[in-house]
């Protein structure tokens, strides 16, 4: 790919971009809100366990109503109809309130992640945020901390730290912290597969009105992570460290699901696809080594 020059720039393009949401999630009623507990093994079926007992609707799996912003033909090679049943998913997502934020504000932290451009080192930002405001300026969505945490989130993750984090989410909150994080990890990596698969990143969604709907999980245990994550979550600490944020960690899974592991999650063998197990790993510690990821 131009010799190259592609492949150089994965680990120096934007890393994430942002969710919520809350009201409808593939064109059907989802039910009111998730409490704690879940199971990250089920994403992707056809009804997803939350707390409660509560059913959600799937995410990677029909039936589901297709807005069609990912078109099949629209990709120079075949995609999977569950992989594009997600993006859409997830574009429908940007487009709603979330639990902190307004869907304005989603797809103006969407912007700037895919926007935003690593300093060098010896210019990296500060891990303190004494210098920026959290009021938003007359004419903009987002305040200077937002800006700020956003673009470190997506192309400067080896520069955050427990002092930075908790210092933002004083100011934040944890939700909107997870749900910010939750959002770059979701849109960035779809972001990259629409370009290595021949296409341009999708545009953004017109934004539904609405104030941010407050969900947050309820009970949270405190796992030693800079957010708490819903009480009685199962899976790894990867798959619970945002759910804090229900809806922005199931959209955040959805992807994960659709793009890596499918229901493969827990087997050490995947021998019916291109790669197989170690073959995928590699490729996915290479690239968290390129994006300084610090999990």
């Amino acid at each position: 790919m131009e010799g190259g020059h592609r492949w150089r720039r994965l680990g120096q393009r934007p890393r994430a971009v942002l969710l919520p949401g809350r009201q409808r999630l593939l064109g059907r009623p989802r039910a009111e809100p998730i409490a704690s507990g879940g199971d990250w093994r089920s994403l992707g079926d056809f009804d997803q366990v939350a707390g409660g007992g509560q059913r959600w609707p799937g995410l990677a799996k029909p039936p589901y109503d297709r807005g069609m912003r990912f078109a099949r033909d629209s990709f120079i090679v075949g995609v999977p109809e569950h992989q594009l049943a997600t993006f859409d998913a997830a574009w429908q997502w940007l487009s709603e309130p979330s639990g902190a934020w307004t869907a304005d504000e989603k797809l103006a932290m969407v912007d700037v992640a895919r926007n935003a451009s690593p300093r060098l080192l010896h210019d990296r930002r500060p891990a303190t945020i004494d210098h920026l405001s959290s009021e938003v300026e007359i004419g903009r969505k987002l305040s200077p901390l937002v800006v700020d945490t956003v673009e470190r989130v997506a192309v400067e993750a080896g520069a955050i730290c427990r002092e930075w984090a908790s210092a933002v989410i004083d100011v934040l909150g944890d939700t909107a912290y997870a749900e910010l994080v939750a959002v770059i990890a979701t849109v960035t990596p779809i972001d990259r597969a629409c370009e290595l698969l021949g296409r341009p990143v999708e545009p953004l969604p017109d934004p539904l009105a609405g104030l941010p709907t407050g969900e947050r999980a309820d009970p949270t245990v405190d796992i030693g992570a800079y957010v708490p994550a819903a009480q009685g979550f199962a899976g790894p600490n990867v798959a619970k460290s945002l759910s804090v944020a229900p809806t922005a960690n199931l959209v955040r899974l959805g992807v994960v699901r659709a793009l890596y592991s499918g229901t493969r999650f827990g087997e050490l063998r995947w021998d019916d696809g291109a790669l197989n197990r170690p073959q995928v790993e590699l490729v996915a510690a290479r690239t968290s080594a390129l994006n300084e990821c610090f999990y």
